[in-house]
């Protein structure tokens, strides 16, 4: 009978312990994890382009709304012309 309890005692002690070395382990990842975390310098991508950036996308594309304008006045002057 003694026997048996003191097995018993070393069989749960064997598991105390795989637990807390599972517990150690999963320590261990989440610090790993928030150190890389942390590591990151900027997660979040901006949005907002800088005015530079802007200026210089500006110039490339010219303005259509003046254009668009032209054409559909003489678009409007040649439908009047011909009578439709």
């Amino acid at each position: 009978m003694i026997q048996k309890c003191r097995s018993k005692i070393a069989e749960l002690e064997r598991e105390i312990l795989n637990n807390y070395e599972h517990i150690l382990e999963l320590e261990r990842e989440t610090s790993n994890m928030e150190s890389r975390i942390q590591d990151i310098k900027s997660p979040v991508i901006t949005m907002n382009t800088p005015n530079k950036e802007l200026e210089v996308i500006s110039k490339k594309v010219p303005d259509i709304s003046l254009r668009k304008q032209l054409l559909s006045r003489k678009n409007i002057e040649h439908q009047s012309a011909s009578g439709l």
